[in-house]
């Protein structure tokens, strides 16, 4: 994509281009995050809890314009979808599960594809991820630590998603497909 392109895909949105590493802030029981890129914070986050997100309030989100929201979930299909609501509580962006452990993120005018790059055998969960648009790689990602580099500019909302679903899933992604009735 070029840059005029990706500016106007990405008008008014905060966006994350190069590298960024999210990492834990304060008191170790009652933590939260930082998104920070180029030095500066980005995006300050509430603790992150599955409980919270999946079934409760969500996780608080501030952006570094002063912009709030939340990461929480909300009903798709047969699923309980991730979630960015801003302020009012409208969805900025929505992540879904895919076949081969690969998730669907959606912002206001972009799609990107979350797909696991390896795999890390005793947590079941790949610790190295790419995020494609189309079947163009657009960003690395890592679990842990939790850092991601853009090729071009992702919006902050696709980041906080993918973030959410690589150390979270969704409830019931491993029921996708036909089920065996064994009769």
């Amino acid at each position: 994509m070029t840059e005029d392109r990706a500016a106007e895909v990405h008008a008014g949105e905060p966006c994350i281009d190069g590298s960024a590493i999210l990492h834990r802030r304060g008191h170790p029981l009652w933590h939260g995050f930082e998104l920070v890129a180029d030095g500066q914070v980005v995006a300050e986050l509430g603790r992150r809890s599955w409980l919270w997100i999946f079934l409760g309030p969500g996780q608080r989100v501030l952006l570094a314009d002063g912009a709030r929201g939340r990461i929480a979930a909300r009903a798709k299909g047969r699923y309980i979808a991730p979630v960015v609501l801003d302020r009012q509580r409208r969805v900025v962006g929505r992540a879904l599960p895919g076949p081969g452990g690969t998730y669907g993120i959606n912002a206001a005018r972009s799609g990107y594809r979350l797909v696991p790059h390896s795999a890390n055998t005793w947590r079941r969960r790949s610790n190295v991820w790419e995020l494609r648009r189309h079947d163009l790689v657009v960003a690395d990602l890592t679990l842990s630590p939790s850092r991601i580099t853009t090729a071009e500019p992702v919006p902050i909302s696709v980041v906080l998603l993918a973030f959410t679903v690589m150390e979270l899933g969704i409830p019931g992604e491993e029921d996708l497909g036909l089920r065996s009735h064994g009769w």
